[in-house]
């Protein structure tokens, strides 16, 4: 009996001992999941330890399929660009530019795969996209066009034109007049002599009504266009002055004057009776060998010129100048002599 219950005391303070030596060795018995390793990404030396997913710093790729329309009108233009959605975009820029190659600049941002253009160019608009996450633009993507036409319309060519001279038959002063056109900004004249071909353009004016230069010799035809935004009218119908030069011009008035080595020269035509006015004017000067050359051929109407006349001095130190007048029915000159000793013109 004394045996058993012996027995009984040992095994009750072996069990003591047992629980006293847990609690002591903490670090050995208990399990950490913070510092001790298992299953999953965590660190330490356990089974399943380290590991881990890599973080993704890349762009998006550049969209494709980009296309867009006109889904508004021809007088209020809106352009729909559409594209496919790029992986791991949360947004897109929309550029734009008139060059296909350069010049692109941001027009909107958006998450959609869609943007409009609220206000196209007039003429072709080109579009690229790019895509963007937290960790920045992609590249762009490739182009896409679409043209918008103007929504004014050409002006139809002026009715009525008329002509009237102002001078008389020796020195006719030309007007023209005709009827507005509707949606015009500004008329462009035309000369020719030939009633049928070879216009060319010889001014530009706002009004409904201008002058012409001096006609040439014989039949002149003039017609007029409309211009606006949208380009010109087509012609309108011609009139015609015909001009007989009785007179060749007569003599010019010459005044000369000379800045380092630049020479201006201005002119005036008499316009008495008996005198013709010039169709052109050759402005002269003599070179070294002595004979004369043409520095300038201008129109009929013009009364000065300028030119470089440093190389015309001859080498005793005179400049010789002058100015020729010409029509149909002959010329008129004037020569000035200038003296660089003196600093004079005669």
């Amino acid at each position: 009996m004394r045996f058993a219950v012996l027995t009984f005391a040992l095994i009750s303070v072996g069990s003591l001992a047992l629980l006293w030596g847990c609690n002591d060795d903490e670090d050995e018995h208990f399990y950490d999941p913070y510092t001790q390793g298992g299953s999953g990404g965590g660190s330490g030396s356990g089974t399943g330890g380290g590991g881990g997913t890599t973080p993704d710093y890349s762009t998006p790729s550049a969209p494709t399929g980009l296309n867009c329309s006109n889904v508004g009108t021809s007088s209020a233009p809106r352009v729909q660009i559409r594209w496919n959605s790029s992986t791991n975009a949360t947004g897109y820029y929309v550029y734009r530019s008139s060059s296909s190659s350069s010049g692109y600049q941001r027009l909107t941002s958006t998450s959609n795969t869609f943007a409009y253009d609220e206000s196209p160019m007039t003429g072709t608009n080109y579009y690229r996209v790019s895509a963007y996450n937290s960790n920045g633009e992609g590249s762009q993507s490739s182009y896409t066009s679409v043209n918008i036409a103007s929504s004014v319309q050409k002006p139809s060519a002026p009715t009525g034109l008329q002509i009237q001279n102002y001078g008389n038959n020796n020195l006719p002063d030309l007007r023209l007049s005709w009827n507005a056109s509707t949606g015009a900004t500004s008329y462009d004249i035309y000369h020719s002599t030939s009633s049928s071909s070879g216009y060319s353009k010889v001014n530009t004016v706002t009004t409904t009504s201008a002058g012409v230069p001096m006609p040439a010799n014989g039949n002149n035809y003039y017609k007029v266009k409309a211009v606006n935004s949208a380009g010109e009218s087509g012609f309108s119908s011609y009139v015609s002055y015909n001009y007989t030069v009785a007179y060749s011009p007569c003599n010019p008035t010459v005044t000369a004057s000379i800045s380092g080595s630049t020479c201006r020269l201005s002119w005036t035509f008499p316009s008495s009776s008996g005198c013709g006015r010039p169709t052109s004017v050759r402005v002269r000067a003599k070179v070294s060998d002595g004979n004369w050359t043409d520095v300038a051929t201008l129109s009929g109407t013009a009364t000065s010129y300028s030119f470089t006349c440093s190389n015309y001095f001859t080498s005793q130190g005179y400049l010789y100048v002058g100015i020729i007048g010409e029509n149909a029915q002959g010329s008129g000159s004037t020569s000035k002599i200038y003296n660089r000793s003196t600093g004079t013109w005669y």
